[in-house]
C-alpha cells in the first residue's frame, strides 16, 4: 500500500488545533487506500533529529519546533534536509503524496523539486495569508510578509495539486489551475454531548488569545456590547487572564461586569467541559486578508460538542454556520455584534436545545462529509 505524508505544525497526537488537523488527514487518506504517515512537530528534541512513534496505528514523527526568530531563519536553510530523511526512511518507492502545511518558502520550494524528482505527488496544505500584527516585532512582520509573498506569488501558482483551507483561497489561485480542493476544518466524530446546566441565563464562551489591543479577536466588542446591553448572559474567557488583559486594554475596564469570568490557561479537558455546559461558542473577528483567507478551528470543536456558534461574517462561516439551525453570523462591526447579542439573549431555551439537537444528528464539519471529494481529489493525480 502507497503511502501518504502529512507534515503540519502540529503537536501530535493532539495538543493543539494544527495536530487535530493531521488526525483528520490520516481519516481521510485511510479512507482514499493510502496509508498515512504523520509528521509533526516537538519542543522536546533537538534541532536536526526527528523521533518517530505510533498512534492509533498510525505512523508518525517528530521533528524541532523552530520557536524562535534564529531558529526559524535557520530552518529556512535546512528544514528539508530532515525531511529528506525521514522519506529515505520511509522508503521513496513507497510514497505517493506529500501533503505539507504552509511553511517558509526556501525549504517548501526545494521539496516540491525533490518530489518532482522522485515521482511523488507534492501536494500543500494552504492555511493562511499572514497580515502584520502590533504582537510581533518588526523583523518578524517583514520576514513573514516577504515569505508570505514568496509562496503565494512564486510558489504556489506553478503546483497544479493544492488543498485549501477556504474557498478565498480557490477564488485566488482557481484560473491558474483546476487541481484543488476546499478542506476546511473538520472533526473526526461528534462524540461529545451538551450538558443542560438548568441555568436561566445564557453562558456564552470565548477561547483564545484576543491580540494586543483585541486585533486578532473583537474580544473587546462582546464585552463592551454585554455591558451596554446591561445583559445578564454569562461570557467566560479561556485563555485570558484578567490582570493582563486589563493593563493592556484599560478603556475595557469599566466595561467589565461580574457576568464576565476570565479562566486563563486551561486543560484541553478542561476547556471541554466547560464547552459543552455552553450555549454559544463565540468567533468574532474583523475583516481583513487573514480572517478572510483562514477558517478557525473552533467552529468544528464547537460543532463537534454539538454547541453552536456566533460569529462574523468572514471566511466561509456562512456556509457552515447557518442562522436558527447551527448559530448565527452577523457583519463584522461593532452595531452588528452588539445587535446579535441582543437578539440571543431574547432567545427561548427550547430555540438553543433545537439548535443543538440539530448538530449532534448532522455536523456539518464533521470530516465524513469531505471524505468522497478527497479521495477523488487523490485519484485525479493518476
Amino acid at each position: 500500500m502507497k503511502k501518504i505524508i502529512y507534515f503540519g505544525m502540529g503537536f501530535l497526537p493532539n495538543n493543539n488545533a494544527v495536530a487535530n488537523r493531521e488526525l483528520v488527514f490520516a481519516n481521510a487518506i485511510e479512507h482514499s487506500g493510502y496509508e498515512p504517515v504523520l509528521i509533526g512537530v516537538s519542543n522536546t528534541i533537538s534541532k536536526g533529529t526527528y523521533r518517530s512513534f505510533t498512534y492509533n496505528h498510525i505512523q508518525c514523527y517528530e521533528v524541532h519546533y523552530p520557536a524562535s526568530a534564529k531558529e526559524k531563519i535557520q530552518d529556512t536553510f535546512s528544514f528539508d534536509k530532515i525531511m529528506i530523511e525521514i522519506l529515505n526512511e520511509l522508503g521513496i518507492d513507497n510514497i505517493y503524496a506529500l501533503i505539507m502545511q504552509d511553511y517558509q518558502y526556501l525549504p517548501m520550494h526545494r521539496l516540491m523539486h525533490y518530489c518532482t524528482q522522485h515521482h511523488i505527488y507534492y501536494v500543500p496544505d494552504i492555511m493562511d495569508w499572514f497580515t502584520p500584527t502590533s504582537d510581533y516585532s518588526t523583523f518578524k512582520n517583514i520576514f513573514k510578509t516577504v515569505d508570505t509573498w514568496l509562496r503565494m506569488k512564486v510558489l504556489y501558482p506553478h503546483i497544479p495539486y493544492k488543498i485549501y483551507i477556504s474557498h478565498a483561497f480557490e477564488k485566488y489561485f482557481h484560473t491558474k489551475h483546476q487541481h484543488d480542493l476546499v478542506l476546511p476544518c473538520t472533526s473526526l466524530t461528534t462524540d461529545h454531548l451538551s450538558i443542560d446546566t438548568g441555568d436561566t441565563d445564557k453562558r456564552l464562551v470565548f477561547a483564545g488569545s484576543p491580540g494586543r489591543k483585541c486585533k486578532k479577536e473583537r474580544l473587546d466588542w462582546i464585552i463592551q456590547s454585554l455591558y451596554e446591553l446591561n445583559s445578564s448572559m454569562n461570557l467566560y474567557l479561556i485563555g485570558v487572564d484578567q490582570s493582563t488583559f486589563v493593563q493592556d486594554n484599560p478603556e475595557l475596564s469599566q466595561y467589565i461586569t461580574d457576568h464576565i469570568h476570565f479562566l486563563g490557561t486551561l486543560s484541553h479537558e478542561a476547556c471541554l467541559d466547560l464547552l459543552q455546559t455552553c450555549d454559544f461558542s463565540l468567533i468574532i473577528r474583523s475583516s481583513n486578508k487573514l480572517t478572510e483567507y483562514g477558517f478557525s478551528n473552533k467552529i468544528c470543536e464547537a460543532f463537534a460538542n454539538g454547541i453552536p456558534v456566533l460569529a462574523t461574517d468572514v471566511s466561509d462561516n456562512r456556509k457552515y454556520i447557518l442562522d436558527s439551525k447551527t448559530g448565527f453570523v452577523c457583519e463584522p462591526d461593532f452595531t452588528s455584534v452588539k445587535h446579535m447579542l441582543s437578539s440571543i439573549e431574547h432567545l427561548s431555551q427550547k430555540d438553543i436545545l433545537d439548535m443543538k439537537s440539530y448538530l449532534q444528528k448532522g455536523n456539518p464539519l464533521d470530516i465524513a462529509h469531505f471524505l468522497e471529494s478527497f479521495s477523488k481529489f487523490m485519484s485525479e493525480m493518476q
